[in-house]
């Protein structure tokens, strides 16, 4: 993944994909989501989400991954979470009693780290990735899906010139 584009777009404060509230489509969709009661729910690409704290609310635990070291450190502090830091193969892993956060490359994660889900919630993560890392993204997303899991997929169509 395109780390040095990332990281710089976070480092001078250029996230406008990051909303100050929950998603509403979570809010709006989420009992499809949410309608087996998983233990745990997989968040790819997850920057400083609101929407963590939300789901961890109604699930035991959340587990995300997000390449910028920087917007790891900044969902834990603005939501002031208690946390350790470890490593965890070529990743850090921040964990606090609800929301783990793995920070690196999400094709670096692998199910040994983190196990399977029952549910998955991918906001617009697939739009941030250059058409040809899709397939390659989408197939290493489903490795993590249970059979039968569900995922809620927020994505857009937009002019990519």
């Amino acid at each position: 993944m395109f780390m040095n584009q990332w990281e710089s777009r976070w480092q001078e404060g250029r996230i406008g994909f990051h909303l100050p509230e929950v998603n509403s489509y979570l809010l709006r969709y989420s009992d499809k989501l949410l309608t087996q009661d998983p233990e745990s729910v997989f968040v790819p690409l997850c920057g400083k989400t609101l929407d963590l704290p939300w789901l961890a609310g109604r699930t035991k635990k959340v587990v995300g991954i997000e390449l910028v070291h920087k917007a790891v450190q900044d969902f834990f502090k603005e939501n002031k979470l208690t946390h350790s830091i470890q490593q965890s193969g070529k990743l850090n892993l921040f964990s606090s009693d609800t929301i783990v956060l793995f920070q690196g490359d999400f094709f670096d994660l692998n199910k040994e780290q983190t196990a399977s889900f029952d549910a998955i919630y991918d906001r617009a993560s697939i739009v941030s990735l250059d058409q040809p890392e899709r397939e390659r993204y989408v197939n290493h997303l489903m490795s993590f899906l249970e059979p039968g899991g569900r995922i809620l997929l927020i994505t857009l169509e937009y002019d990519q010139n």
